[in-house]
């Protein structure tokens, strides 16, 4: 059997999100148990078997099951046709459900699951897979929260899919379901003996994949070799294109020609017009994993800040900017990675992790928002649960005069960037270092960051919290 990690748990408590990233992080192969369940129990209801144990045996055996696409977005096809939106209605849940106290349905499908087992490193999600299906996995994680948090959840999944339903009705069926799986005579919901259980109550998506991928890379039979993109090693994810230059150890500073060209001709063009000036370059690393992390006070920032690094970029762009017909295509060769606003985006998420982990910079603005006035806001906890699950550095960065480029563009104002020494996420969070991956730990780390920030905003190079402070240098 291949490296398996196992992720079961009640419904709502973050199972397929959190093994879609680990998935997607590594480049593993994802098993979505449920939704084979889901899948036969809609085709079960569409034949109207549902009360005929036998006969849904019979479609069982004479049922293809099968998925598509990359591991952070899979597709669901039954018996040739996709129906990944069609499996996650309530009442393919529910039917899902009724389907798994059939011993005669569990027994085809269980098959199929173990048989998935052979070959690359595998994470798995379900009800019963570290109990029953995998009893001898690497790594068994269970999953839980309180009804009212997965109700909250299962609410806000079904109103993005335009479902109208209410909290008390989303609540009952969690309940009744949760009745039903654990009480069931064939394999019922339970964690098994020697798996890690992990309450999500209090952790978004950020906190719960990094709280798994701690507990996964300190197996000891965890894959040391980890893939640069989905799929397989050493090939680069999507947006990703271009050669390796300057490697250590297979990684360095990446060189793009597309990229590098437009960086020269956008830099000689804003100094001529801005005369701006760039402090700190130096400490940017030049190899490695980096998260360069920038106040936000315009929407010049991402460009002019991917202009002053020394390495090539990737960054986070809203996901309407990809549709817009000459921005989308621009901004996609520049190593954009689109991300939903206002959702906890699985696949953005994921793609930011695959280029931290293949050794890439990613520009990231840890107050999650343009901040119009100037100041300085907490940070948000998604660069330090990637920092912490990659081990990525951070690069504080402080922009200032990009507010208003009809001024800077002309000279009537002073444009400047300023770069900070890289530090680790330890070395920011401080005391909180030795916390366990969640919230409190990835604010830790973003106020520490917002401290260094705050020191380059005073003109001051060294770290706010250890005490020192001298004038930065200008860049030659």
């Amino acid at each position: 059997m291949s490296f398996v990690v196992t992720i079961d748990g009640p419904a709502a408590a973050g199972k397929s999100s959190t093994a879609r990233a680990i998935a997607a992080t590594f480049g593993w192969r994802h098993l979505d148990t449920g939704a084979f369940y889901r899948a036969l129990g809609l085709k079960g209801r569409r034949l109207g078997a549902l009360d005929d144990p036998a006969a849904l045996a019979r479609i069982a055996g004479a049922t293809t099951i099968g998925f598509a696409g990359e591991p952070a977005t899979p597709r669901v096809i039954l018996d040739g046709v996709d129906v990944s939106e069609a499996i996650r209605s309530p009442e393919a849940g529910d039917a899902a459900s009724r389907l798994a106290a059939i011993p005669e349905v569990r027994e085809v499908l269980l098959r199929w699951q173990r048989a998935s087992a052979e070959g690359s490193p595998l994470v798995g999600e379900g009800r019963d897979l570290g109990t029953v299906v995998f009893p001898d996995a690497d790594v068994k994680l269970f999953l839980h929260a309180d009804v009212r948090t997965r109700a909250r959840r299962r609410l806000a999944e079904l109103a993005g899919r335009g479902l109208p339903l209410d909290m008390d009705q989303v609540m009952e069926e969690l309940e009744s379901r949760d009745r039903r799986d654990q009480t069931r005579e064939a394999s019922p919901l339970k964690p098994a003996a020697d798996a890690v259980v992990l309450d999500t109550t209090g952790l978004d998506l950020e906190g719960q994949v990094a709280a798994a991928l701690a507990v996964i890379r300190a197996h000891p039979r965890f894959p040391a070799r980890e893939p640069s993109g989905p799929g397989s090693a050493g090939e680069p994810g999507p947006g990703c294109g271009g050669a390796e230059a300057g490697s250590r150890g297979g990684l360095g500073v990446r060189v793009s020609l597309h990229y590098s060209a437009s960086r020269f001709l956008l830099g000689g063009l804003v100094g001529a017009l801005s005369g701006w000036r760039v402090e700190g370059r130096e400490h940017v690393p030049r190899e490695g994993g980096l998260i360069v992390a920038s106040n936000h006070v315009s929407l010049w920032d991402p460009p002019l800040v991917g202009i002053a690094a020394v390495r090539e970029l990737h960054f986070l762009a809203k996901e309407e900017l990809f549709r817009t017909p000459v921005l989308g295509p621009l901004i996609r060769s520049l190593n954009a990675i689109p991300i939903r606003r206002g959702v906890a985006d699985l696949s953005g998420l994921a793609r930011a992790m695959e280029v931290l982990r293949a050794g890439r910079a990613l520009l990231m603005f840890p107050e999650g928002t343009r901040v119009r006035d100037g100041e300085l806001r907490p940070a948000r906890p998604g660069l330090g649960m990637l920092a912490v699950a990659t081990d990525a550095r951070i690069v504080p960065v402080f922009i200032s005069g990009s507010q208003r480029p009809s001024r800077w563009l002309f000279r009537l104002g002073r444009l400047r960037v300023r770069f900070g020494p890289a530090r680790t996420w330890r070395e920011l969070a401080g005391p909180d270092a030795d916390l366990p991956p969640g919230r409190t730990l990835y604010q830790g780390v973003g106020a520490g960051l917002m401290r260094e920030i705050g020191a380059l905003r005073d003109g001051q190079v060294e770290s706010a919290s250890r005490g020192a402070a001298r004038p930065s240098p200008p860049s030659r």
